[in-house]
C-alpha cells in the first residue's frame, strides 16, 4: 500500500509560499531544523499533502501582479448531461 507523502510549507504574511520540505522519516532531523527555522522567520507553517503543494500557486496575487503576470481566473465547470 502506497501512502501519499506529506510536505511542510512556509507561507509569508502576503500569501507567497516560500518553503516546502517533504516530511521523510530518513531526514527527520533536517526537516525539524528547517521547520523550526521557518517558524523563527515568521512564516506560517502547515503540513499538507505533497500533491497539493505541486498544484498550488507559489506567489500571492499581489506579487504576480507586480511581475506583470495576469491574475488567474478559476472557472468551475460542472458537467451535466451527455454532450
Amino acid at each position: 500500500m502506497t501512502t501519499e507523502s506529506e510536505t511542510y510549507i512556509g507561507v509569508k504574511p502576503c500569501g507567497c509560499l516560500i518553503m516546502a520540505i517533504v516530511d521523510r522519516p530518513e531526514h527527520q532531523k533536517d526537516v525539524a531544523k528547517e521547520v523550526a527555522k521557518a517558524i523563527r522567520e515568521g512564516l506560517k507553517v502547515s503540513r499538507v499533502p505533497t500533491q497539493q503543494v505541486r498544484d498550488m500557486p507559489w506567489e500571492c496575487p499581489l506579487h504576480k501582479a507586480e511581475k506583470g503576470e495576469p491574475e488567474q481566473t478559476i472557472i468551475e465547470v460542472t458537467p451535466h448531461g451527455n454532450v
